[in-house]
């Protein structure tokens, strides 16, 4: 009996957890930024005509999600598309560039 009251908490739990915010990547429109995403594979845009999205391998162990800025919007990107594994969404940002004086 104290296993399953033990299990019904854990599992409980978890039901009950919030999802992470998604992390935040600015990009000025013409510009790349590149994030370390270690070993995910596989993305996917929201709107993927404000950017141009790329993984790149960057080592046998970590993978570079690459985000270049074409017209300035906001969409969530997932990396990491393999449902039995992690993955990370980020809020991609994309900005006009600020003005020289």
């Amino acid at each position: 009996m104290l296993r399953i009251a033990i299990l019904v908490s854990v599992l409980g739990g978890v039901a009950f957890a919030e999802p992470d915010a998604p992390r935040r990547i600015v990009v000025p429109i013409g510009e790349t930024v590149e994030t370390d995403v270690g070993y995910l594979r596989g993305f996917a845009c929201d709107d993927p005509s404000i950017l141009v999205a790329e993984l790149k391998t960057k080592s046998e162990t970590s993978n570079v999600f690459s985000v270049k800025g074409l017209t300035a919007g906001k969409t969530s990107c997932r990396v990491g598309t393999n449902p039995l594994q992690p993955s990370v969404v980020f809020e991609v940002r994309v900005e006009s560039r600020p003005r020289r004086r």
